[in-house]
Order: structure tokens, then C-alpha cells, then sequence
């Protein structure tokens, strides 16, 4: 079968393109309100007919880059739907999997130099030791979805390089996609003013979830995007500057309210490689508004405190302490099976709990071969971001202020990411599979492309459409 070509975008197509987005948008919408209400089966009806939908829509147009937007933006809103087991999220990333799948074969001839790239091959190096870890799994159909979820986002990963590269999605599209991927989940708080769910109790504390499971999903979805929108604003001027600062400001209260201390800690860290590389008075921001924070907000306080042992009551367990414990009691199942692990979610099969710790967790489910493969993927992540950032910091190269905010924020994401992860599970999150991933592969492009040759439009309807729709290959 010929491989699809990259053509030119017309402004028909590409206002076709952002006409089935926004479609995509509104049906999300209305499936988040639905199942918000109750109504669990309508909201899966209408994510798999918008998901066969938008695939259908893609092969009748050949052009994949909407399929793929319109998954990232559906994703999230499927998590209204989640629940212990397999359910509709899961189902989702088996689609995604075999249609993202074919065409890679399709295109193979297109994906083989993409293989070679640095980030590459610690992704593909992920799903082996997966796939390892389940084969070596007393019950392997028990951890076949954890597996499968991480193929997922590994071959969206692939899929969005090779259209980047090939000049069939531009970086502007990608990061508009992702930006659109955020509006449903953080507008989606709104609804409990409609007595809608939003929160949950955790540690006895109303923690805010929004579409999500779990609050910490949450708290770990918002964290890219409060870089990005810190970042953005520190390279924009007047009224947009202020309005980025509003968005970051509102992001970072709805973080607050996940009561979700891995993601602020995250967030904190982030926020501080973007003020170093940026701009210094973000960076002193960073330093001081913590302390403010855990000075004047008693819920902060609180869960700031409630890490350590309270001194006025000795039978009283602080959570770094119930960690430790936690630890201990997991890492001699790495004896079990010191290479490939004991299986994925055994941990949790076994103790009712996850470590709260990727690195304890990949080395318990996924072996010393696993742990070897996870720190490769966590330095060349870090490698790749810090070459893309000297890229679009480098007054030589006209770059676009929008692909100059992610990259730095993501470069700020990819530090902060395994410092997070000491305390948190995070390899297996919907946000690093679905959200961190394909901003790697923008971040990707970026570093390794022999080209960056994006520039300032004029501010005009034409000119804002042109640039858009803009191809952008690297030779």
C-alpha cells in the first residue's frame, strides 16, 4: 500500500481540521457532563462512536494527524468512566494501539531513521521490559493492561515523530492539540457548582479530580500545563502576558485544591528550571511563593505537616514514615525475580497498595533490566530537552513564542519528573502516557530537526491561517 503523502494544507482542510476538533471538543464536553450526572453507558457510547468517528474521518481524508488530535483530546475526558478493572479508558488504548500500530507498518519505511534518534529507543526499550515484566507475571492477563497502556503511549509517541518529521502535522498543531486536550478537564470543576462530582475524599480532605479517577491524576495532569503557561508568559508582553499569568495562577489553584503534594512538589521544581533559563524573577517567585503558601493557607499547612510525625502524639504515623515502612516491605519481592520483575501491578495485587515510588516499582515489577531501561528513558528525556531548549533560546533561530514556552517548560517537566517519581507513581499515569509523551515528541523534533524555520506572523486572519497550517520538515 502507498504510504500516505505530505501535502500542502489548504485553507479548506484546515479549517475542516479545526472544525473536527472543536467537534471533538463539544462531544467531550457533553460526555463529561453525562457521566458526571450518572449516566456511565451513554458517556461510553458516545466516546467510542466519536473515536470510530474520528478514525473513519481520518482514512476518508488521509490525513492522521486528526485522528491522532482527536484521541489526545478524548483521552482525558475517558477517565469519567474509569473505575478498578478494565473499562472504557482501557479499551480506548487497545484501539489506539492497533490502528496507530498498522499505520506505523504502513510507514516503516518513513519510521526507520526515526529510530535511531536518542529518545527513541529508551520509549521502544519501555514497552519490551513491559512486555518482559507481564510474560514473567504469575498472572499475566492480570497485568496485559498496564502493559498495553504503556504500548499505547509508546506508539503514539512513534506516530506523532513520523508526522512531525514528514511535515504532516506541524509543531503548532501538536501543541495546540495538547493545549485543547486541557480545556475539559480544567473547566470541568465548574460543574460541581451543578452538584456534579469533582472531588473525593483522600486522606480525609476534599481532594478536587475533575474528570479524573484519582486526584493525583489530576494534580499530575495540570503540572505541564502550569509550566508551559508560566513559561509563555515571561517571553509575552502586555495584555497577553497578563492573561497567561491569570491561566497559570488558575491552573496552579486548582493544583492546590488536588491536595496532591507529589504534583506540587513537581510543579515547584519546574517552575524554577523555567526562572533559571527565562527569567530570574520567576525563579525568586518560585522560592518565595511556597513558603507563602504553607504560611497562610491552613490546607497547605496541613498537608505540608502531615509528613511528619506529630510531637505531641507518639502512636501518631506521619505519610513519610507509612512510605518507608511501605518500602521495606516491598523491595524483598525484587528477590522473587531480580531480572525481569515479579509482574506488573503485583505490588498492588499484593499489598492493596502501590510503592509510591517508580523507581522501587519498576525495579520490584520490571527487574534490574527494567530500572536500567527507566533511567535511560529519564537521561535522554532530560538530554533531549536541554538540547531543544538551546535551540529555541538561541537568538540565531527565529522560533515561534510557543514552541520556545513548551520546550523550555518541558526541559523544566523532565526534571522535575524523577524527582516526583521518589514519591510517586507516575510511569503508568495517564498524563506521562498520554500528555508528557507526545510533548517529548514535539520536544523531539525540536532538538534533532536540521531546521527551525518558524517566524512571527503578522496578525491578520490570512496570515494567523498560513502559519497554522505551516509544514515544517526537517531535511
Amino acid at each position: 500500500m502507498a504510504t500516505e503523502q505530505a501535502a500542502p494544507a489548504t485553507p479548506t482542510r484546515s479549517r475542516a481540521g479545526v472544525i473536527t476538533l472543536l467537534v471533538a471538543l463539544a462531544v467531550a464536553a457533553l460526555a463529561g457532563l453525562v457521566s458526571g450526572l450518572g449516566e456511565l453507558k451513554t458517556a461510553a457510547i458516545i466516546v467510542l462512536g466519536l473515536t470510530l468517528g474520528a478514525a473513519a474521518a481520518a482514512v476518508a481524508r488521509r490525513s492522521f494527524a486528526w485522528f491522532i488530535s482527536a484521541a489526545l483530546v478524548l483521552r482525558p475526558v475517558a477517565d469519567l468512566t474509569a473505575g478498578d478493572g478494565v473499562g472504557i479508558p482501557e479499551v480506548m488504548g487497545v484501539g489506539v494501539l492497533v490502528i496507530c500500530t498498522g499505520w506505523l507498518v504502513i510507514h516503516r519505511a518513513e519510521l526507520a531513521p526515526r529510530l535511531r534518534e536518542p529518545l527513541t529507543l529508551p520509549v521502544l526499550g519501555l514497552v519490551a521490559v513491559a512486555c518482559l515484566s507481564t510474560l514473567s507475571s504469575p498472572l499475566p492477563m492480570e497485568s496485559l493492561p498496564t502493559a498495553t497502556g504503556i504500548a499505547a503511549g509508546a506508539v503514539v509517541y512513534l506516530v506523532l515523530v513520523v508526522l512531525l518529521t514528514t511535515g504532516r502535522m506541524s509543531v503548532v498543531h501538536l501543541i495546540g492539540t495538547l493545549a485543547t486536550s486541557a480545556v475539559v478537564p480544567v473547566l470541568f470543576p465548574l460543574m460541581g457548582l451543578l452538584g456534579v462530582t469533582v472531588s473525593h475524599e483522600k486522606d480525609g480532605i476534599a481532594a478536587l479530580k475533575s474528570v479524573f479517577f484519582l486526584s493525583n491524576n489530576f494534580g499530575h495532569f495540570l503540572v505541564p500545563f502550569i509550566l508551559v503557561a508560566f513559561s509563555m508568559a515571561t517571553k509575552a508582553r502586555g495584555r497577553a502576558r497578563l492573561a497567561l499569568y491569570v491561566v497559570a495562577l488558575a491552573l496552579t489553584v486548582e493544583l492546590i485544591e488536588t491536595e496532591t503534594r507529589g504534583a506540587w512538589i513537581a510543579a515547584l521544581v519546574g517552575v524554577l528550571v523555567v526562572g533559571a533559563v527565562l527569567d530570574r524573577r520567576l525563579l525568586v517567585g518560585a522560592l518565595v511563593a511556597p513558603l507563602l503558601l504553607v504560611a497562610a493557607v491552613p490546607s497547605v499547612t496541613e498537608r505540608v505537616t502531615s509528613t511528619l510525625p506529630d510531637p505531641a502524639d507518639t502512636r501518631t504515623e506521619s505519610s513519610l514514615t507509612w512510605r518507608f515502612e511501605h518500602w521495606v516491605d516491598v523491595l524483598p519481592m525484587v528477590e522473587e525475580s531480580p531480572v525481569t520483575g515479579v509482574g506488573l501491578d503485583e505490588t498492588q495485587r499484593r499489598t492493596g497498595k502501590q510503592p509510591h515510588n517508580d523507581f522501587l516499582l519498576v525495579l520490584v515489577e520490571m527487574g534490574v533490566v527494567g530500572i536500567l531501561v527507566y533511567l535511560w528513558f529519564l537521561g535522554a528525556a532530560i538530554r533531549t530537552g536541554f538540547r531543544a531548549t538551546r535551540r529555541v533560546i538561541d537568538p540565531r533561530l527565529p522560533v515561534e513564542p510557543v514552541v520556545q514556552g513548551v520546550t523550555v517548560a518541558l526541559f523544566g517537566y523532565a526534571i522535575a519528573f524523577p524527582v516526583a517519581s521518589l514519591g510517586e507513581n507516575l510511569l503508568e499515569n495517564v498524563t506521562t502516557l498520554w500528555v508528557v509523551l507526545p510533548a517529548l515528541a514535539a520536544v523531539s523534533w525540536v532538538a534533532h530537526a536540521q531546521r527551525l524555520a518558524l517566524t512571527r506572523a503578522r496578525r491578520t486572519p490570512g496570515a494567523l491561517r498560513a502559519r497554522l497550517s505551516q509544514r515544517l520538515v526537517s531535511s
